[in-house]
């Protein structure tokens, strides 16, 4: 809970601010962005050793979480067609929450009784947010901006 309650301030904060700053960048150079936070915030929540790593674990993932949900939704608006676009907004929604499922199920697959075996979950983690980042990095590299 309290990982969740310090995380949520970033997230807000980014969110009131971030439209001017990412407007003109595309949306996976932003996600992109998003992947970094996320993966650093991962990799210091496994490494943490006192209150105070966790509590920047938890700031650094509000600012992931902060840039990647609006981008999310802008890109999914940028691509849908317009009279589809509450379906595309839909289609997102089911993917956030079987994302969910998916890190829940996980944690209860890895979990043996033990703190550290979490950190199993986490490794799954970052091996998914390494294949988005090489993803984004395709699509800025060779797919043109639309």
């Amino acid at each position: 809970g309290l990982y969740l309650g310090i995380y949520a301030i970033p997230t807000v904060l980014v969110r009131l601010f971030y439209g001017r700053l990412f407007e003109n960048v595309r949306r996976e150079a932003a996600m992109l962005v998003a992947c970094v936070f996320l993966l650093v915030s991962i990799v210091l929540l496994i490494n943490t050793d006192s209150i105070a790593s966790f509590i920047i674990s938890a700031l650094i993932f509000g600012l992931a979480t902060g840039i990647s949900s609006p981008t999310l939704f802008a890109w999914t608006a940028d691509l849908s067609p317009s009279h589809r676009r509450g379906v595309g907004a839909g289609t997102v929604f089911i993917a956030l929450e079987l994302g969910i499922m998916i890190g829940s199920a996980s944690t209860l697959l890895f979990y043996n009784g033990s703190s550290s075996s979490v950190n199993n979950s986490l490794y799954l983690g970052i091996f998914l947010i390494l294949t988005a980042a090489v993803y984004l990095m395709y699509r800025l590299k060779y797919i043109p901006k639309a």
